[in-house]
């Protein structure tokens, strides 16, 4: 645990949020006393794109890059901000980020575990999180979101926190814990076999209506019942042979991988929770239902997971600041 200590400052009224993903940059001024957003900014200015940016150059070192850039954000969007400490989560603490950390050890139960890197550049006093591992994948982002979501689970005996997404993440929760993870490439393969594989062809995306839902379900059911690799093809035969619309079979597809992942998940497990955004709760909603009809399923909305992301980053900086 690494210590920030700012000027005189004997207490934390505001902090500067900011959640730097692959592809999105958010930043946000943040009440410390009861989450309020008080200002925002977003873009797509995500660590990918800048780290492309830097490429570009040889005069200034990759931090340095990257704190500029940042700097230059606050500095344009929110007043004063230098006098707040700026807790930065995501992918900020990779390679291709501000600074290369190292992945913090499971369980996840307090901001204690978090690696944290703290640094004043500018006026600007900077606290950087990193991801965790486990034993089956890595994770940086999801877990400042599982910290604030630990108040939410701590009745449940023993959970799972699935969070959709490129690489979804299956969270276990047990002893008041997050106590292992494991990460599914699902979106991420979703993407190229319908972008670039034979299968392209054969599927059109499509907004969602109630009229696929029979489409969709088909597939989660092969997925979750069978072997999903061995039911790839049949999207491409539904097409040709059996005259199924692209658009029932793009959600065919979509079923059948989340179906797949869903089937990792333990019978042990009592209660399931949902942190999805919008684009994606729905599916996983229904698909969980189909399932595990007989386990409880809680989901939270989007505006929840901003929060909790909030409340993670409150943690961290409570057990990191003097």
């Amino acid at each position: 645990m690494v210590h920030l200590q700012i000027g005189n400052y004997m207490k934390i009224t505001k902090f500067i949020s900011v959640d730097w993903g692959t592809s999105n940059l958010r930043i946000r001024l943040v009440d410390f006393s009861n989450l309020e957003i008080l200002s925002e900014y977003e873009s797509t200015d995500g660590i990918k794109f800048v780290y492309q940016d830097f490429l570009q150059q040889q005069e200034v070192s990759q931090k340095d890059f990257f704190i500029e850039h940042l700097v230059k954000l606050l500095a344009n969007h929110f007043s004063k901000a230098n006098i707040y400490p700026v807790i930065i989560s995501g992918m900020a603490s990779s390679s291709i980020g501000i600074i290369d950390l190292p992945y913090a050890n499971m369980p996840i139960v307090s901001g204690e575990q978090f690696y944290v890197e703290s640094f004043t550049s500018r006026d600007y006093h900077f606290l950087i999180t990193s991801g965790f591992k486990s034993d089956f994948g890595v994770m940086r982002g999801e877990e400042t979101q599982a910290l604030g979501l630990i108040s939410q689970l701590a009745s449940v005996k023993k959970g799972m926190l699935l969070l959709p997404g490129t690489h979804s993440k299956h969270l276990l929760f047990e002893n008041n814990s997050f106590s292992s993870f494991s990460s599914f490439m699902t979106g991420e393969l979703f993407q190229m076999l319908s972008q670039h594989s034979i299968l392209k062809t054969n599927i059109q995306s499509t907004p969602w209506t109630i009229q696929r839902e029979q489409f969709f379900l088909k597939g989660v059911s092969k997925g979750f019942h069978e072997n999903a690799l061995a039911n790839l093809f049949s999207v491409r035969v539904k097409h040709l042979l059996n005259k199924i619309e692209k658009e029932d079979n793009f959600y065919f597809l979509s079923g059948l991988l989340i179906g797949d992942e869903l089937s990792n998940i333990s019978t042990t497990v009592d209660h399931l929770f949902l942190a999805a955004p919008d684009t994606l709760k729905e599916l996983y909603a229904k698909a969980i239902a189909y399932c595990f009809p007989d386990k409880k399923c809680t989901s939270f909305n989007e505006t929840k997971l901003v929060s909790a992301f909030l409340k993670g980053q409150q943690l961290v900086l409570q057990k990191n600041y003097s």
